[in-house]
């Protein structure tokens, strides 16, 4: 059973993005915007964020896909993976993403720190995140397949980039390209 909420959001073009909240019952340590994968705001999702309030942070995870299919909850199976798929890489801009992502770290700003964390799709607009939103005080990204095409971009706040080594959606040598900036300090 979740312990927050969702509810809606007036994002900076108006829209109203369903976001799920929850709140710590503990001592708060900050804000932590989480960043769901492509399946919308999913149980999984949800027990996520309720994982983090019990370790002290107020959570905010905005259902990124809302414009394109509200209340999105997809499974794992092959014609859902297909649907989401195809909403990320074809109807949901990236750039709306990020301004949603801006819109909701102006949210969780209430003088303490704001962490960033994305999983999947979400991975990949945390690490843009870290780019361009000022403001935000760490950021952790979870296999995000598109952290590679924006490796030139520079963080503005510490970043750590978490890839399975066996993980077939993201080719090696894009991680290792990664691994090669960071060597030569061109990746922050």
């Amino acid at each position: 059973m979740s312990a927050g909420s969702i509810s809606s959001a007036r994002m900076a073009d108006g829209f109203d993005l369903d976001m799920y909240r929850v709140a710590t019952t503990g001592e708060r340590r900050g804000t932590l915007v989480l960043l769901q994968e492509i399946f919308g705001l999913t149980e999984h999702i949800r027990e996520m964020c309720d994982g983090f309030a019990l370790d002290g942070f107020d959570v905010l995870s905005p259902s990124l896909f809302d414009r394109e299919e509200p209340g999105l909850q997809a499974t794992y199976e092959p014609a859902d993976i297909a649907r989401c798929v195809e909403i990320a890489r074809e109807r949901h801009p990236f750039e709306k993403t990020v301004e949603d992502v801006r819109d909701t770290v102006a949210l969780a700003k209430a003088g303490a720190p704001v962490f960033v964390l994305g999983y999947c799709y979400g991975g990949s607009a945390a690490w843009a995140a870290a780019c361009r939103i000022p403001g935000i005080t760490a950021v952790a990204s979870y296999y995000g397949s598109h952290v590679n095409r924006m490796v030139t971009e520079t963080p503005r706040c510490p970043v750590i980039l978490h890839f399975g080594e066996r993980d077939a959606g993201i080719p090696p040598e894009d991680v290792a390209k990664l691994r090669e900036y960071r060597r030569q300090g061109q990746l922050g």
